[in-house]
């Protein structure tokens, strides 16, 4: 069985750090995005913030505003998870298999919370008003939310993270549509080519958002899968190059490792800060963010070993890197969950205490509202852990059952 103990250990560093970026929003009452800190420049922004949450709160902000970026990070891990198995075995997915596998893995958590959220919405809205709308649901069961109805924000995620699962699928199907182009030209061609693409896209869907062209939803740069593929690839390169190490990587576990963190930390901290110093909106530079990211998990596992445990016989980690490791385990609950199940602790805390409209704004900030947070991340703690084990872990082990029995049918007789 593949597999890399530092993966697990990212998978959980980009939980965390989304959770951290929308709780922290979730306790301050704001999105915390660069448009919406007033004042004139950095400076006059910066004097803003401090003025808006204190120095200690500017200090959480300034932890909890890059961590936007864990999503790229979740589609490095992603392309890298997907393709090592098959670059191992240096064939193309049989696709009855490949998508019976994905499909049961990600589907009977992701019904649990599209249920979850629609109950929520339906709650505040009425059912038929707001995203609670039969076509909206039939749309988010498609991965597809652009079905709101008319003069909703588009796109209407029944969880505002599901977004990104819909690119996951896609990803998914332009792997295997992709597999001519990499068995001809290799990894690395194909990925810098569609990097370069990445790029482009980005430039110039931005550029069209800032001159004022409305785009349609599905073609917005954030959540349109083409011009994002090159990121996904990036972490199917670094399989490959474990694999192989003359695919193009293999430089990593020499001398060049702290090289490659050193760049891969110059790129993160330039990608998530620049969208606020410049007032952009925060995804303008996510092709710099995800080449970051690669050019640091490149770096954590370039000496592991791609198969058993990397660890000595008989070793145990630190506390920490367990539960780290931990969290990586429970990431997709943890990331599917977490926001609705925190909005969820507010808004009935606002109920039961019968504070009219708008008392959650007002609230943002206090000690009262602390509380509140705290309340909202110990029940994700025991329902995500509740999710895992009811649900996500059992189809886990379905879709390898299922799997096996696919490709073991499809397999020629001897």
């Amino acid at each position: 069985r593949l597999h890399l103990d530092s993966i697990d250990l990212f998978r959980g560093a980009a939980a965390l750090m989304v959770f951290l970026h929308h709780g922290y929003g979730f306790f301050w009452r704001t999105t915390i995005d660069a448009d919406s800190t007033p004042g004139a420049g950095p400076a006059g922004r910066l004097d803003a913030l401090v003025h808006q949450f204190g120095v200690v709160g500017t200090a959480g902000w300034a932890l909890a505003w890059p961590c936007f970026a864990g999503v790229n990070l979740f589609f490095i891990i992603s392309g890298f998870c997907i393709h090592l198995p098959y670059a191992a075995a240096g064939r193309r997915p049989a696709t009855l298999p490949y998508a019976a596998r994905r499909l049961l893995r990600l589907y009977p958590t992701y019904l649990l919370v599209l249920g979850l959220g629609f109950a929520m919405v339906a709650a505040k809205h009425g059912v038929g008003h707001g995203p609670a709308t039969l076509g909206n649901l039939i749309g988010n069961l498609a991965f597809w939310y652009y079905n709101g109805p008319a003069g909703l924000a588009s796109p209407a995620p029944l969880a505002p993270v599901l977004w990104t699962i819909a690119l996951e699928v896609q990803f998914y199907a332009l792997y295997l549509l992709a597999w001519p182009l990499l068995r001809r030209y290799g990894m690395l061609r194909v990925t810098a080519a569609w990097m370069a693409v990445d790029v482009v896209a980005h430039a110039a869907g931005y550029g069209a958002l800032a001159a004022g062209l409305r785009l349609p939803g599905p073609l917005h740069p954030i959540g349109f899968a083409p011009a994002r593929f090159g990121e996904w690839l990036l972490g199917a390169w670094l399989a490959e190059s474990l694999v192989r190490p003359a695919a193009g990587t293999d430089g990593a576990a020499g001398g060049g490792r702290w090289l490659s963190v050193a760049a891969g930390a110059a790129c993160l901290v330039a990608g998530t800060t620049a969208p606020w110093v410049f007032r952009w909106d925060r995804y303008v530079t996510d092709p710099l963010v995800s080449f970051g990211f690669f050019l640091v998990v490149r770096a954590a596992v370039a000496r592991e070993q791609v198969t058993g445990d990397a660890r000595r016989a008989g070793s145990r980690p630190p506390v920490a890197r367990r539960a780290l490791g931990a969290v990586g385990l429970r990431c997709y609950s943890l990331y599917l969950f977490h926001f609705s199940l925190i909005v969820g602790v507010g808004e009935l805390y606002v109920r039961l205490r019968h504070y009219p409209d708008g008392t959650k704004d007002a609230l943002g900030g206090s000690a009262e509202w602390a509380v509140v947070t705290l309340v909202g991340v110990a029940v994700v703690v025991v329902a995500v852990e509740a999710i895992c084990r009811g649900v996500e872990w059992p189809s886990h082990r379905l879709a390898r059952a299922v799997g096996r029995h696919l490709e073991a049918r499809a397999r020629p007789a001897a």
